[in-house]
């Protein structure tokens, strides 16, 4: 037996599996073009997350006197907090 107790997404087009549910089914998409970016020569078309809105969300966090997480921990923590 498998039971699903929680879920989310986070990425460049929500917070939440409701808001990504939505952007996709209204024909959304995140893609750019970036140009100098990362350091590289080429331009290249890619779907980035907004690390200031993932700066401000996180601060909303109610235990967010832990200061010193990478990146990819702060959007995990988000994640969990929202599944």
């Amino acid at each position: 037996m498998i039971c699903s107790i929680g879920d989310n997404i986070l990425s460049p087009l929500g917070f939440t599996s409701a808001e990504n549910w939505n952007a996709v089914c209204s024909g959304h998409s995140a893609l750019k073009r970036y140009s100098d970016h990362f350091d590289l020569p080429e331009p290249f078309c890619a779907s980035l997350l907004d690390w200031e809105k993932v700066e401000e969300k996180f601060a909303q966090l109610p235990n967010n006197h832990l200061e010193n997480y990478t990146r990819l921990e702060k959007i995990s923590i988000l994640s969990a907090a929202d599944a």
